[in-house]
Order: C-alpha cells, then structure tokens, then sequence
C-alpha cells in the first residue's frame, strides 16, 4: 500500500508533465494526493524540495540494475542485452522529469548525477571482470560504460517519440538491446562467436 509521499510524488509527476513545473501548485498536488497542502508541507517544505526528490528517486542507478539476471559472463551476448534493455528502460523512465529538471537550475545537484555515475560505473566493474576471465580484450571501460549509457538515453528518446507514432515502446527497446548486444559482444570479444 502507499504511503502519503509516494501518493504526493505519483500527483507531481502526473501534473508536472501535464501542466509544466510552474503551472502546477502546491495545492493542486495535495488535491490529487488525496490530501490537505497542510499536509503536503509537513512532508515537503516547498515544491522545489519535492522536485529534487523526484528527480532523485528517477534518475536511474545501480540499484536498478537487476544484477542476479546476469550470467557474470556465462552469456556475455545475454548480459550486453539485460543491461542496455534496463538501461533503455530506466532512461525512458527518466527523461520526462529530467527534462523539466533542465528548467530549474536549482534543482541540480551531485547526488543525482552520482547516482548516474554509479550506474557507468556498475558497468564498466562488469566489463572489467569479462576482461579479467579472459572473454573481452583490454580497453577503457569506464569510457565504454559512458558511451553506451549516452547511447541508452539517446535511443531511449527515439523510442519515446516512436510510441507517439504507434511503435510500441517495449518491443523497440528489445529489438535495439538484442542488436546492439550482438554488436558489442562482437566487437569486444577476444575469441569467435
């Protein structure tokens, strides 16, 4: 069951993307949260400390990577899929109250952006022990990891605009990670496939 913050969260995520950051009020949250503003500010002391807890509690990191999925280089093709599909998805998850956050300056801080960071991180540790087993040959990980993370966020914006068009979302975000995942696997690989 929720709880009154994540009644209030769901409300500003809903109104911010309809009606803009400063469109929406502090009141016209708690109404749709089901609550009083009296409330509302008990657990937030402004709308822009709300803000920069939703944008937190979005961007993505580490902890959404579900780790156990992956086969620790048993199916390097399989892992290269999982995590440029959770990428994908965590990005999609994203980008609309990241692009509201480009708006208010304030809201920008090095917790989100560690989180992030955390996430290139994760996996270039994962890339760094396929090359440790002897499946991927040497190479900068860290810069890897950045460039597939920027590639998740950029497609990630292709297949948002795509499901406007009528391409479902889920079956885009399968196909690019299976095709970019053989692409990888490839081109990393120290022995044939």
């Amino acid at each position: 069951m929720k709880d009154t913050k994540a009644w209030i969260l769901d409300a500003a995520t809903m109104l911010f993307t309809q009606n803009g950051y400063n469109g929406t009020t502090t009141r016209a949250i708690a109404e749709l949260a089901g609550i009083s503003e009296s409330t509302f500010f008990r657990i937030y002391k402004s709308k822009d400390a709300l803000l920069t807890d939703l944008l937190y509690i979005m961007t993505p990191g580490p902890e959404d990577i579900p780790m156990k999925e992956m086969t620790n280089g048993a199916d390097i093709e399989k892992d290269f899929e999982l995590f440029l599909y959770y990428n994908a998805i965590l990005h999609i998850r994203h980008l609309p109250v990241f692009r509201l956050a480009m708006h208010v300056d304030e809201v920008y801080d090095t917790s989100r952006f560690s989180k992030i960071k955390g996430l290139v991180s994760q996996m270039a540790g994962y890339f760094e022990h396929l090359q440790e087993i002897g499946f991927l040959i040497r190479f900068d990980y860290e810069a890897l990891a950045e460039h597939v993370n920027a590639l998740s966020i950029v497609k990630a914006s292709e297949f948002i605009t795509g499901e406007i068009y009528g391409v479902p979302m889920e079956q885009s975000v399968r196909a690019f990670s299976k095709q970019y995942a053989e692409f990888f696997t490839r081109l990393l690989s120290t022995r044939d496939i």
